[in-house]
Formats: C-alpha cells, structure tokens, sequence
C-alpha cells in the first residue's frame, strides 16, 4: 500500500498537471496558486481514503516569493489546518526558495560550517604544527572535506560562490 501513495497522488494530481517530485516518502508539490488548493484537497482525500495522514504544519510549507507585496497572501489548508507559508524552507538540509534552491544559502551554510569545524580542530591541535602535515591532511580529508562539499554537487555555483567556498577553507 505504501509504495502506491505516489502512484496514485501523482495520477490524481495529473488533472491539474503539476510538477510532482517523490523521494521516498516526501512529496513536492509545485504549483500555481490558483490550482494548489485542489492538488492538495486530492492529496488530504487520497489520505483519508489509504489511512494515512500528512504531517502539516509542523513538515509543511507554502513556498511564496516575495516579488508581489500588496496582494493578500493565500492561505491553504490541509485537514482543516493552515499551512504556513514561508519565504524560504529547509527540506534535507538543502534550502528552498520559490524560485528553487537558494545556492547562496546553501554557499553561505557550507562556508560558515566548515569554518567552524576547521577552528575546533586548531583548537584541539589538528593541524601542520600541532600533529604533523599527514595526520592534519587526513583529518581534513574526513572532517572538513565532506562538510564542504555536502550537497553542493546539486548546485551550478558562480564564479564567486566557488571563490567562497574556496576562501572558507584558507580560514
């Protein structure tokens, strides 16, 4: 029963043609506002019919961009509760805009952990002076590295997004 869930919303949802991303058990539903509140009006009817039950607000959120102020904002509903809408969203670490992923976010994320970790680790006398050039070398290599480049290899970055992420190492 589980692995029909996508199956079918996706089959539902095809009515309005949307953009539907699955990933195991999470669903993106990328929309237009006026045909989002029945995509998800399928979605609650396909959970009531299966016996499961999404998980709003607390996982949910409205993607809105911020190019139109003066329009009120719509509310959406799911079980008869309002979904917040945010202007940016964190979905597995990776942050969301309305137009995406925010690359520059996730730059500045990237950065700002990895100059952290690298100063823990000269804290505790990880470096070329303190346990030698090898050990140092193979300690960046399991524990910085790995920061740097986590889920950067989804993003097309700039010219000045890689120099950034280039200079949080020489931290």
């Amino acid at each position: 029963m589980r692995g029909s869930i996508p199956n079918v919303v996706r089959q539902a949802a095809s009515v309005l043609d949307p953009l539907i991303d699955v990933c195991c058990s999470h669903v993106a539903l990328t929309e237009s506002s006026k045909d989002m509140p029945q995509l998800l009006k399928i979605a609650e009817q396909h959970s009531r019919e299966l016996g499961y039950r999404w998980q709003p607000p607390s996982k949910c959120a409205i993607l809105e961009p911020n190019n139109n102020e003066s329009a009120s904002p719509t509310t959406y509903y799911m079980y008869n509760q309002p979904i917040p809408a945010t202007e940016s969203f964190q979905y597995i670490g990776i942050p969301f805009t309305s137009s995406g992923i925010d690359i520059d976010q996730l730059v500045n994320q990237r950065s700002s952990k990895v100059t952290g970790n690298m100063a823990l680790l000269r804290q505790l006398g990880v470096h070329l002076y303190g346990i030698g050039l090898w050990p140092a070398l193979r300690s960046y290599c399991t524990f910085i590295q790995p920061v740097l480049e986590y889920r950067i290899a989804i993003a097309a970055l700039s010219t000045n997004q890689l120099t950034k992420l280039e200079n949080a190492q020489n931290v």
